[in-house]
């Protein structure tokens, strides 16, 4: 069996949350494991499609299938994902949960401070790594799903929405993908920025020895000495670098509003450009 539904990211726009709020859906099989990245990772592609439909042996023929990998929506590094994606699954459905394009960058820069993947401050950062903005770019990441499949085949929501009015948004998912409205469980917050703190040098070294958990901030000796400031304060932008910014993506997000219906009201630096 074979998804019938793809979710294609954006990366840090809320594709975990969504993720388990179908997983919870009895008429939906989303496998255990979030990201499969089977279209985008050639170490996963040249496993065959048989490897592929293996994530999916426990759906019933009564389930909707799909999965969620945000790589698929990374097409400066994957640019084969879509092609691939589409061609073996010509009838699937795509979801692209986007949020505001840069506090999304701002979220990936703290999860990879988080992680120890990144040292530098965040406007040098951004300067010299072009995956943040690109992964921003909405309107360049689903041209291509729009152009092979159709704008009716693509559903785009915004995490913004997906956190105030959750039934309203997951009722427009289950109906695009053909099952049920069902009420959601519980408001479902998923590795979110501002819990977690930042390891400092030593915890970088330490961290790679035994791993530790600095996602909530304590009075544990680990976040006395291997930690320094909340992440979510090390993303912070001065007013004109993110005008910048604003003034960089809004061609973008025009783009993405002249390709697909979405409601992007809650992004009020649009208003005007």
């Amino acid at each position: 069996m074979l998804p019938d539904f793809i979710v294609i990211g954006a990366m840090k726009a809320g594709t975990t949350s969504l993720f388990q709020y179908l997983r919870a859906h009895p008429q939906v099989f989303m496998p255990w494991r979030k990201e499969i990245h089977f279209f985008s990772h050639d170490e996963n592609w040249n496993k065959g499609i048989p490897w592929y439909e293996d994530q999916f042996a426990n759906a019933s023929s009564d389930h909707r299938v799909g999965e969620a990998s945000p790589s698929y929506s990374k097409r400066h590094l994957f640019p084969d994902a879509a092609d691939r994606l589409v061609k073996s699954l010509p009838d699937v459905r795509i979801i692209y949960l986007i949020r505001e394009p840069i506090a999304r960058m701002q979220s990936q820069y703290l999860d990879m401070l988080f992680h120890g993947n990144e040292t530098r401050p965040f406007s040098k950062a951004v300067a010299s790594y072009e995956d943040y903005v690109l992964t921003s770019r909405y309107g360049m990441q689903i041209e291509p799903y729009v152009e092979r499949v159709g704008g009716d085949r693509v559903l785009v929501a915004t995490s913004e929405r997906l956190r105030a009015d959750p039934e309203t948004v997951l009722n427009r998912v289950f109906e695009f993908i053909g099952v049920e409205p069902v009420p959601p469980p519980q408001v479902v917050a998923a590795n979110l920025s501002e819990n977690k703190r930042i390891p400092n040098q030593l915890g970088r070294y330490v961290r790679k020895i035994r791993p530790f958990d600095t996602r909530k901030a304590t009075d544990t000796w680990p976040d006395r000495i291997l930690t320094r400031e909340s992440s979510h304060a090390a993303a912070k932008l001065p007013r004109r670098l993110r005008e910048d910014f604003e003034d960089l993506l809004a061609p973008d997000v025009r783009r993405l509003q002249g390709l697909v219906d979405v409601d992007l009201s809650p992004w009020n630096w649009l208003q005007g450009r």
